[in-house]
């Protein structure tokens, strides 16, 4: 919504989303950082990324650039039309050289086969026993097998964000930031929860509405009878 309570544009919600982004970012990271920004396709299609810039992350206490990070969010209107939904976003690490990625998490609102989960890693992976297991016949002959792997991790609502990518590329892989860092992730982990929170109790209003009752909450249903919600919103709520 704008400030005079008229609907927002995707393009505007898009807008300030990639704020929120370049926000967070500047409160974790260190250097010259790529800004993200939003780039309309068309009416319902609005990119959020830093383009053709990829994160230039060094190590702590090393200038050696040894890591590049791209992060990219296609979005759209949820299906009521109230806020600002992803129907694709990608984070992928990649060595300094720019090559295959190292691992890539994607998450796809609508992805193209029932047997992909919609949130998932992929990563690249030289251990010959996971080849093997992968691809038995031909293992040995391609060492990307392992990028076949889709690893589910949480489905729609409940998927990893970029904060928690940011968090274990500095607590895993020593990558220089700033001090306070991990108040701005947790502030932005906390938005995206509280998003996805409510999102969830559209998915099952029924469910909601009885825990809340078990927690001594009064919880009715004051809308017309006939437009009560009884239905899961199945698509998302199982989704693998």
């Amino acid at each position: 919504m704008t400030e005079g309570g008229e609907p927002a544009s995707l393009w505007e919600e898009a807008h300030s989303f990639a704020e929120r982004l370049n926000y967070l970012v500047a409160g974790v990271l260190v250097g010259d950082l790529p800004q993200f920004r939003a780039e309309e396709h068309h009416e319902r299609l609005v990119v959020v990324s830093t383009g053709t810039e990829a994160f230039r992350l060094r190590r702590s206490l090393s200038d050696a650039q040894f890591a590049l990070l791209d992060v990219s969010f296609h979005c759209v209107w949820n299906s009521s039309k109230s806020f600002l939904g992803i129907h694709k976003s990608t984070f992928k690490l990649r060595g300094p050289d720019g090559g295959h990625p190292v691992f890539h998490m994607d998450y796809l609102r609508r992805p193209h086969s029932r047997s992909v989960p919609v949130a998932h890693y992929n990563v690249s992976s030289q251990h010959p026993v996971v080849r093997e297991m992968v691809d038995p016949a031909g293992a040995a002959d391609d060492p990307e097998s392992t990028r076949k792997i889709h690893i589910p991790v949480g489905g729609h609502r409940f998927r990893p964000t970029l904060e928690d990518v940011l968090q274990m590329l500095i607590t895993d892989f020593n990558v220089e930031c700033k001090p306070g860092w991990r108040g701005s992730i947790e502030e932005g982990r906390g938005i995206f929860r509280e998003t996805q929170t409510a999102a969830a109790v559209l998915d099952h209003p029924q469910k909601a509405a009885e825990e809340l009752r078990r927690q001594g909450f009064s919880v009715e249903w004051t809308g017309p009878p006939k437009e009560q919600p009884v239905d899961i919103r199945a698509e998302s709520f199982y989704r693998y």
